[in-house]
């Protein structure tokens, strides 16, 4: 009866991490969603911008559009190499359980 026990426990042990693993590619899943949607909300905005530029304005483009363009491009990008780090974090603390 004990050996019956004792496999149960480390069979509970293993449910118990794939569904930690499942749980965390859910999440991590949900974070690459949202951040899709994020960009696709970035791109539309940029668009909508360049077309009322063209509209209102003698130039397409200016020095400060470039700069603000390149600052949401910076901030983009620094968020995107954060969210690799928290992955990273993620797959070293799945990969020891």
């Amino acid at each position: 009866m004990e050996t019956n026990r004792g496999f149960s426990v480390w069979l509970k042990g293993i449910t118990d991490r794939i569904d930690l693993k499942r749980k965390v590619a859910e999440d991590l899943d949900g974070l690459r969603r949202e951040l899709e949607e994020e960009k696709d909300a970035i791109l539309r905005a940029c668009a909508q911008f360049g077309i009322f530029l063209k509209n209102n304005s003698v130039l397409t483009y200016n020095d400060a559009m470039i700069g603000y363009l390149n600052l949401l491009i910076k901030q983009a990008r620094e968020k995107a190499d954060q969210t690799q780090v928290w992955r990273r974090i993620l797959q070293k603390k799945m990969l020891r359980t």
